[in-house]
């Protein structure tokens, strides 16, 4: 039987993946919006300034930004279909996959947005990093325990 916590942890890790997807489908869309703000920060120079001056490496940059993009929506979606299929049912396994990927993949997003001097996306992964474990200390007892 489910507990409340159970069910409490799989909306909050529900709604962080949810944002994350979100992020992503912009970025699929519009990766000018990321690529411009962290060239600002790590180059130095206006992202319009140097469209103009490297057309072709401008381009390049703007198609390896999608397909970050892309990579992240697939990875959303399928960590979307494990919570809605294995973790809201409480199957330990899904615990254990969802925190160690949310855990690696944040850590590394924040540690690669450090390097590149974009505060604002280091505060954005922080964040959800942090509603992702709100959700998985909630439900890690029943998790851990096998009370699910």
């Amino acid at each position: 039987m489910l507990t409340k916590r159970i069910k409490a942890s799989w909306i909050i890790v529900l709604i962080q993946a949810c944002i994350g997807l979100i992020i992503c489908i912009v970025t699929i869309i519009r990766p000018e919006l990321l690529v411009k703000t962290d060239f600002k920060v790590f180059i130095g120079m206006q992202w319009h300034a140097f469209v103009e001056s490297n057309q072709q490496v401008a381009t390049y940059l703007i198609l390896i930004f999608r397909e970050l993009s892309v990579i992240g929506f697939v990875l959303y979606y399928l960590s979307i279909a494990i919570i809605i299929m294995a973790y809201r049912k409480g199957e330990s396994w899904s615990w254990y996959i969802l925190f160690s990927g949310s855990t690696i993949g944040y850590l590394f997003l924040v540690i690669l947005d450090s390097f590149i001097g974009n505060i604002t996306f280091v505060i954005i992964f922080v964040i959800l990093l942090l509603i992702a474990w709100s959700g998985f200390i909630i439900g890690a007892k029943d998790f851990l325990k096998g009370t699910s």
